[in-house]
């Protein structure tokens, strides 16, 4: 007799449980990002991802969250193996550290180039400081160039 009050109590447990609102993540509307470009210009900072999106602010936060905001999917940054950089970004990499994982691997890019190739290239040439480098206090980065339709990884 006195085992009925507690299965009324885990039946009722049960049923609050089972009328939880559970709002789960559609995998088919994540887009994992490989490669991450940063740039500045004219105080607006871009950030641009090989999935061809793109985010724009004041600074690196505002950028992301613009990108975030105006990405087809729901954009998934914890899958970025590198981030290319200029030289007029390279102070906006700390505040950036929050949101990026800390291995993924950094250089220095100027120019006009597909991100989809750099991250092909990157994957056999990879850079040798990462944004952990970054935040320890690194700061002679290799630079990323293309040149006739080739890409090197040298120092500077």
């Amino acid at each position: 007799m006195k085992k009925w009050p507690v299965y009324f109590l885990a039946l009722a447990v049960v049923l609050l449980l089972g009328w939880t609102p559970f709002e789960g993540t559609d995998v088919a509307q994540l887009q994992p990002v490989r490669v991450i470009r940063i740039s500045s210009e004219l105080g607006r900072v871009t950030v641009e991802t090989d999935t061809g999106d793109l985010g724009v602010g004041k600074n690196g936060q505002e950028a992301i969250a613009h990108l975030k905001e105006t990405t087809a999917g729901q954009v998934f940054l914890d899958t970025a193996d590198f981030i290319l950089v200029d030289e007029r970004s390279l102070q906006l990499l700390p505040e950036l550290a929050d949101v990026l994982r800390p291995g993924c691997g950094v250089c220095l890019a100027e120019g006009k180039m597909d991100l989809k190739d750099a991250g092909e290239f990157l994957e056999i040439h990879s850079p040798k400081f990462t944004l952990q480098d970054i935040r320890a206090g690194q700061s002679k980065l290799e630079k990323l160039t293309v040149s006739k339709g080739r890409m090197e990884l040298a120092a500077e």
